[in-house]
């Protein structure tokens, strides 16, 4: 009998192994960088814009709507700069003194993410809730989190727009309603010539 009563309490407390917690609605959480998914090396096309996909994961135990802002800051460091000139292009190298604030472009929230849905000729992060669920190759984000995303443009190398290259660091920040933040790591993307 004690060995009976000893594998079931053995198999109640081995199946107990989820943690659940609790957010206390009386207390201001503050917003988490969860992830930030973007290519760290990024090829310039010499003809057309080309542009990086920014995928920013964030959870806030206040819930969705506690949000206020989400935004990204730039640096360039050995970043070099075109113009044109006399029919050519020209570099000149560009360091940054400290993070540059942008809102251009803006992030947007989505329930959805991956790479391109062919069924629908749209990028997965501009699917409605309805569309990901139905398509085969997009994901829906997890329920505890938020998805924002962006597209940040790049000019094609060639004459006459000259697109720069080099070094761009990215940092993420998510402000919620109370004023808490929080700050990603730095990503480091190394831009290239074709």
């Amino acid at each position: 009998m004690k060995m009976k009563i000893f594998i079931i309490l053995s198999i109640f407390l081995y199946s107990c192994t989820k943690s659940i917690s609790i957010a206390d609605p009386n207390i201001n959480y503050a917003p988490v960088v969860e992830s930030v998914s973007m290519d760290t090396s990024f090829v310039l096309s010499e003809t057309d814009t080309t542009f990086l996909e920014m995928n920013l994961f964030i959870s806030d135990q206040n819930g969705f709507n506690d949000i206020q802002s989400v935004i990204y800051y730039v640096k360039r460091e050995e970043f070099n700069l075109g113009i044109m000139e006399d029919g050519f292009c020209d570099y000149t190298i560009q360091n940054d003194d400290g993070y540059i604030t942008t809102n251009q472009p803006f992030l947007f929230n989505t329930s959805c993410y991956g790479d391109f849905d062919l069924a629908l000729g749209k990028v997965c992060e501009e699917l409605t809730q309805e569309e990901c669920e139905i398509s085969d190759e997009c994901l829906n984000v997890n329920s505890d989190q938020m998805l924002y995303y962006t597209f940040q443009s790049f000019k094609p190398s060639g004459y006459p727009h000259c697109g720069g290259f080099g070094t761009v660091k990215f940092q993420f920040q998510v402000t919620d309603s109370s004023g808490l933040k929080d700050l990603s790591e730095e990503i480091i993307t190394e831009i290239h010539l074709p």
